[in-house]
């Protein structure tokens, strides 16, 4: 049986919930490096702690190894998806969520949010 199931670097894309979104839910990219042997499960599950309720999908879609990035660290992208259920998030909600995501992960996983 074949598996359809998207994966990254032999991690799987973690989804919260599978539906769509309304054209006003806040979409945010994080772009950062890490230490090569952080996985994807623990990168997912530091952000949904500290996204919480409001992380409706968690995506990995872009993972580098090689020129540009530092030895003995990878490249990866995130695509969050936030929402509340009883209210439209603002923008100023939602960067407020990045914040604490980014910081978390600087704190706990020696993450470096990448040049822009």
């Amino acid at each position: 049986m074949m598996n359809d199931t998207p994966k990254l670097t032999n991690e799987v894309v973690f989804d919260h919930v599978s539906k769509s979104f309304g054209q006003n839910t806040p979409l945010r990219d994080i772009s950062f490096t890490v230490p090569i042997d952080v996985t994807f499960a623990a990168l997912s599950e530091r952000v949904s702690v500290t996204a919480g309720r409001l992380l409706q999908q968690l995506s990995a879609f872009d993972v580098y190894q090689g020129k540009g990035v530092e030895l003995g660290r990878k490249s990866i992208a995130l695509g969050l998806i936030l929402q509340d259920s009883s209210r439209t998030l603002t923008d100023v909600d939602a960067d407020a969520v990045v914040t604490a995501v980014v910081t978390r992960l600087r704190d706990v996983l020696s993450a470096t949010i990448r040049d822009q």
